[in-house]
């Protein structure tokens, strides 16, 4: 039963869950609940917390969720396994291992792992037993050194297991080693459930060792730690447990009261194994105390529970499961690998037929693109030479411009010498201001239109040569449309001996060094 719910209160609670179920909305949630339902029958009603765990995994199938389904189907295996159907038990565990294997989901594949390793040792299959507990506790320590903290409970469940099979086999000590590895961790988790396992197993030991007074105080408490979550099934083991104590004591009395409180807990849960348990104490205290017809009735039904549990049929289909399963794991990695290698013939076939599309529509398109990009070409050829001779013209204009300014000017300063002084100031100044509106005008124009037929020119001088100063751009632009010495003289006022200085420094600071390199073709490239 769930931890802190009583046998008493078991229907309020499911109450609750059943209000729950039918206000929850997605599958998720719905099997999660199942899930609740089904572990709080399952210390009391063996059917109805399978039906329960039955109507998880429906739900479960509903989300397509592959851990939501492990889970389930590891559910069902673990109620069976307490009822003892073991057969029907591993057909879930396995359905549950290999999902969890399949989509690498660690942590609960130690669980599984675990169980099935659980009912081969109920079995009496020790070596097959011991094989699955020592794969899920390498489990355990694989995702401890990955940095998983929060595998303790699996940890000293595993522990016990080892300790318990350790016992059946008579290697005592190696045992009690195990079991006392278990109890250090389970009682840091303050797990009841399995401190209720451990004690018991260690009063176990602590009798065959000969220490009785030890073996009575572990058998009480893991009496009392059982007691404290209401696990029905873990009580009558304990009573159990005490009976076989007294009874290898002498005490019959005390044995045949411990027995029937074990028969009692095992009727109420319906556990077979713990039944099969319960009579065989009953039949051996009655014995004793030759209680003839008593013994009689104990030793049939000790029988009768042995044959359900242990028959060879049963044995037989669990082992043929366990040969499926490695079978069917192997045939799918087989058929997997197989798959895999077709999808790569398959997409590689694919690859080859895309690609011969693919040349074949490059082919057309290459075509059909150079035809455009030579008209285009062709086009902004024509354009950009139109644009050029625009330019030219504009700046042929502003030359004739300027040498009009100029001659002006000249014809000033040859009438300033005739005039008087107190005219020569002001003609002076309207000189002065004739040569600067000049330059002024003329660069700003030139610039405007340069920089809309050639304006990536600018912006790649900058980037590759931060350095050059404004006059420097400004001869490079004059360069870049092939201008010559004295058109460039006449714009910018400078004189030829000027400029080619000018372009001197300008073929330095562009890192041009040999004579050979033309200045213009060098600045058309960029």
């Amino acid at each position: 039963m769930v931890a802190g719910v009583s046998y008493g209160q078991a229907p309020i609670y499911t109450d609750s869950l059943q209000l729950q179920l039918s206000r929850s909305k997605g599958f998720e949630e719905q099997t999660k609940i199942l899930w609740e339902i089904a572990d709080v029958y399952r210390q009391s009603n063996f059917k109805k917390s399978l039906e329960y765990a039955s109507k998880s995994l429906e739900t479960a199938k509903k989300t397509q969720d592959h851990e939501l389904m492990a889970k389930s189907y590891k559910k069902i295996g673990d109620i069976l396994f307490k009822a003892g159907l073991y057969q029907r038990a591993v057909e879930n565990f396995l359905k549950s291992k290999s999902l969890f294997e399949e989509y690498k989901l660690g942590r609960p594949l130690i669980g599984v792992t675990h169980n099935i390793g659980g009912v081969y040792y109920r079995l009496l299959d020790y070596e097959q037993a011991l094989e699955y507990f020592n794969e899920s506790l390498g489990l355990c320590f694989d995702l401890q050194n990955a940095g998983d903290t929060l595998l303790n409970h699996q940890l000293h469940t595993i522990y016990n297991s080892i300790g318990s099979l350790y016992g059946e086999k008579g290697e005592n000590k190696t045992a009690v080693s195990y079991f006392e590895k278990a109890l250090a961790t389970a009682l840091k988790q303050k797990d009841y459930r399995q401190l209720g396992v451990i004690y018991n197993n260690l009063g176990k030991q602590a009798q065959i060792l000969g220490n009785n007074d030890a073996a009575l105080d572990y058998l009480h408490l893991s009496l009392q730690s059982r007691e404290k979550i209401n696990d029905e099934h873990g009580i009558a083991k304990s009573y159990l447990f005490i009976s076989e104590y007294y009874w290898q004591l002498g005490e019959l009395e005390k044995a045949l009261e411990s027995s029937e409180k074990a028969l009692l807990y095992a009727q109420r849960v319906g556990g077979l194994f713990e039944l099969r348990g319960a009579y065989s104490m009953l039949y051996e205290v009655n014995k004793a105390m030759q209680n003839n017809v008593e013994a009689l009735d104990a030793h049939e039904f000790y029988f009768l529970y042995t044959d359900s549990l242990f028959n060879e049929s049963a044995v037989s289909n669990i082992t043929k499961l366990q040969m499926e399963y490695e079978y069917n794991k192997k045939e799918k990695d087989r058929l997997e690998e197989a798959q895999r290698v077709r999808m790569v013939y398959y997409f590689v076939l694919v690859l080859l037929l895309l690609a011969l599309v693919i040349v074949a529509l490059l082919y057309a398109l290459l075509k059909i693109r150079s035809r455009k990009n030579l008209l285009a070409k062709e086009n902004l050829e024509k354009n950009l030479e139109i644009k050029d001779k625009e330019l030219a013209t504009n700046v042929l204009y502003l030359i004739k411009k300027n040498e009009l300014i100029s001659g002006i000017s000249n014809r000033l300063m040859d009438l300033k010498a005739n005039l008087k002084s107190e005219n020569k100031e002001p003609l002076q100044q309207i000189i002065f201001d004739l040569t600067l509106n000049m330059d002024k005008d003329v660069w700003e124009e030139f610039e405007m239109r340069f920089q809309q037929i050639h304006s990536e020119f600018y912006k790649n001088l900058q980037e590759k040569y931060p350095d050059l100063t404004p006059s420097e751009k400004k001869l490079a632009a004059f360069l870049r449309l092939n201008m010559t010495t004295k058109d460039i003289a006449s714009i910018t006022g400078q004189s030829p001996r000027s400029l080619e200085v000018a372009r001197y420094r300008l073929r330095k600071k562009l890192g041009i060094e040999s004579r050979e390199i033309n200045l213009i073709n060098f600045l058309s490239s960029i």
